[in-house]
């Protein structure tokens, strides 16, 4: 089975009663966040991200914008993605990873791994296990969502209760968000663009 393959298997939706959905921890996101923080640029959204050193010496304002429009290219992709397979000193055919967070990316390789690794293990350990339904009532709502596409969620380690829309049937949440499920479902409700 390729990495791919399983990945796909990993983060394949699963049934509800009332629609499809998959939850995801990507780890293009984390590192996207990773560069941000560390670094100390400053854009607001999403809100910091949980657990990372800022790094003084590091950012620059003429960075944030570059970052901005980088994330907003991750965003829309799904994690198993090829072109987000970039190799240490070697991107992806397609990948949009600016040079200079390339290169932050590579030299802080063990860095970047142990918190992507530690917040994935916690997501799949202790945060996925205990759902809070929202997901489920999402997907089966018929007014929003794309009826050719399952619900995805991407839950990011960011402080606060926020959540961001990528179209119908992607939607960005931090954990925090979540741990209020009826406040999570109305406001995910509420902001959820309708299907083009």
């Amino acid at each position: 089975m390729t990495a791919r393959e399983a990945l796909r298997r990993r983060f394949r939706p699963r049934a509800g009663s009332t629609g499809a959905y998959a939850m995801e921890m990507p780890v293009h996101l984390l590192r996207a966040l990773y560069v941000r923080d560390h670094w100390g640029l400053e854009v607001t959204d999403p809100p910091p991200a949980l657990g990372l050193a800022r790094d003084e010496a590091l950012g620059g304002a003429e960075l944030a914008p570059v970052w901005s429009a980088w994330w907003t290219w991750l965003v829309g992709l799904d994690a198993a993605d090829p072109r987000l397979l970039d190799r240490p000193g070697r991107p992806a055919p397609g990948s949009r990873c600016p040079p200079v967070f390339a290169a932050l990316l590579d030299d802080d390789s063990a860095r970047v791994g142990a918190w992507t690794t530690s917040w994935r293990t916690r997501f799949r350990d202790e945060i996925l296990p205990r759902g809070t339904g929202v997901e489920q009532r999402l997907a089966g709502e018929p007014s929003g969502g794309d009826p050719g596409r399952p619900l995805s969620v991407a839950v990011l380690p960011v402080d606060g209760p926020w959540l961001s829309w990528v179209g119908p049937s992607r939607l960005l949440v931090s954990q925090h968000c979540r741990e209020d499920p009826e406040r999570y479902l109305a406001r995910a409700a509420a902001s959820r663009p309708d299907a083009a």
